[in-house]
């Protein structure tokens, strides 16, 4: 005799849970609930319309890669010339800034919403954003396994 399963989803768990148990559950608490909800929208946002070097723009080929590209240079000296390695090292660091200014720039001039819901929700207090990064973990998995 085969006997089928009823599946339950989190959300039904956690009503059972509250409701037939009495069992406290996070979801009644302000900052989950609300870390929940952004999370939601962060992960909504990045299913309809992520277009990858608009949404993050540090990720792009002009910013992050030359950056990697100064740092990986400075580890291994192969244009170093006759400078010394201390006065390579100055010059790499002194590019290295000046990209670091430019991405900070970059940051302020084109930060999408979903860089400014990230950023403003990570500088919130640390209950509120522990809650928030879970929930969008929760989320991009829910989803990954959906494309997949």
């Amino acid at each position: 005799a085969s006997s089928t399963k009823k599946r339950y989803s989190l959300n039904e768990c956690a009503e059972i849970a509250k409701h037939d148990y009495g069992i406290l559950i996070d979801e009644d608490v302000e900052e989950c609930s609300s870390g929940k909800q952004l999370a939601y929208d962060a992960t909504k946002a990045v299913n309809t319309d992520f277009k990858k070097y608009q949404m993050v723009p540090l990720q792009g080929p002009d910013l992050w890669q030359n950056w990697a590209r100064q740092e990986k240079e400075q580890c291994r000296h192969k244009h170093s010339g006759t400078k010394s390695i201390e006065a390579y090292n100055d010059v790499k660091e002194n590019e290295k800034f000046q990209l670091r200014k430019q991405q900070l720039q970059s940051i302020e001039d084109n930060a999408s919403s979903l860089m400014n819901l990230f950023l403003t929700t990570l500088v919130q207090d640390p209950t509120h954003s522990k809650y928030f990064l879970s929930w969008l973990a929760y989320y991009l998995d829910k989803h990954s396994r959906k494309v997949q």
